[in-house]
């Protein structure tokens, strides 16, 4: 018998760009930006997935690049397509000098929008697509990885295979899909800025 799921009413779409800020006594900035995304089971998945790792997984990544080794407005930023049973969220956060937040979060969009625009390159995608492999093929070395691989598969699906389809279906994934994602779903009208930032104090050296 598959196992329960509770559900839950489905949030609104987001029909304008949200921000919201906090300050508190820590002595950077933290932000994030969200976009909404799918779930578990939309074929945009894979798509999405490739894109997040171009755009913020490892120190390669674009995003990673260009706004920590370049223009050094941030101090570390990854960016992750979260996908439950529900719509999830397509996410980039970062850390840096509170100073610097905003031009990190300027240049975040900016970069977004050339993947928008120029799309990706196949250098990128491939690369994306065997880091996607190779994390796969790495967690199932031995048989109580491979059992419980099977287990969370069904659990969280349905489907005791489906990692090893989700595999298959990045491998699948074209450039031009890639692109084709950026430009419908992370869409600036409807992203969602969340920053925690210093206190005047805790900046003035006041606060511990």
């Amino acid at each position: 018998e598959d196992p329960l799921q509770e559900l839950v009413a489905p949030e609104p779409p987001t029909v304008t760009a949200k921000d919201t800020v906090e300050t508190r006594q820590v002595q950077t900035a933290y932000g994030m930006l969200g976009f909404p995304s799918v779930t578990l089971y939309d074929p945009a998945l894979y798509a999405l997935d490739v894109l997040a790792s171009i755009l913020g997984k490892g120190r390669s990544s674009r995003l990673y690049e260009t706004l920590v080794r370049q223009r050094q407005l941030v101090q570390t930023i990854e960016c992750w397509n979260y996908t439950p049973h529900d719509p999830g969220i397509f996410g980039v956060s970062f850390r840096a000098d509170d100073g610097k937040a905003d031009a990190a979060r300027a240049a975040i969009v900016e970069l977004i929008a050339q993947v928008q625009q120029r799309g990706v390159t196949e250098a990128e995608l491939a690369k994306a697509k065997k880091q996607v492999t190779a994390e796969y093929l790495f967690g199932l070395q031995t048989i109580e990885s491979k059992a419980g691989d099977l287990a969370n598969s069904l659990m969280s699906t349905g489907d005791p295979l489906f990692s090893r389809r989700y595999v298959e279906g990045v491998g699948r994934v074209t450039a031009a899909e890639v692109q084709a994602v950026a430009q419908r779903y992370l869409d600036p009208r409807q992203m969602t800025t969340a920053m925690i930032r210093p206190t005047q104090a805790t900046v003035a050296g006041e606060a511990p």
